[in-house]
């Protein structure tokens, strides 16, 4: 791997530490302070889509959190990317559950550890020894 710090491994019954989240729409506030919350997107094996957004994770540049909102940066769209609030972040997996934490962890980070994972494998999997 190639600048990367975050290493990822698998416990018991197949999860990740740290951990990360599954397939699902993610819902949360689109700004600090919000009072309405919406289903901001939906995360996939192949990367984050939603209403007129579709986000492959090779798509994406880069991720932070700054003043209580995360960014997850991108060329692909004038935008730069996605932002909205890290606090009241959940997401509702296949089975219909919600959940707001994973493993002990607020879901929004565990969202933001998808992103690194999924950027990482796309580092190893291209990776030529340079």
């Amino acid at each position: 791997m190639t600048g990367v710090d975050l290493e990822f491994k698998e416990i018991e019954g197949g999860r990740l530490w740290p951990p990360v989240v599954d397939a699902g729409v993610v819902s949360g506030y689109a700004r600090v302070g919000g009072v309405q919350r919406v289903e901001l997107f939906e995360v996939s094996d192949a990367g984050l889509s939603g209403p007129g957004i579709c986000y492959l994770w090779s798509d994406l540049d880069g991720i932070s959190i700054t003043d209580g909102l995360i960014q997850i940066h991108s060329d692909k769209y004038l935008s730069g990317g996605l932002r909205f609030a890290i606090e009241g972040l959940s997401i509702r997996g296949a089975n219909g559950n919600e959940v707001r934490q994973q493993d002990g962890y607020p879901v929004g980070y565990c969202l933001l550890n998808r992103i690194t994972y999924e950027q990482q494998k796309l580092v190893d999997k291209f990776d030529v020894g340079i």
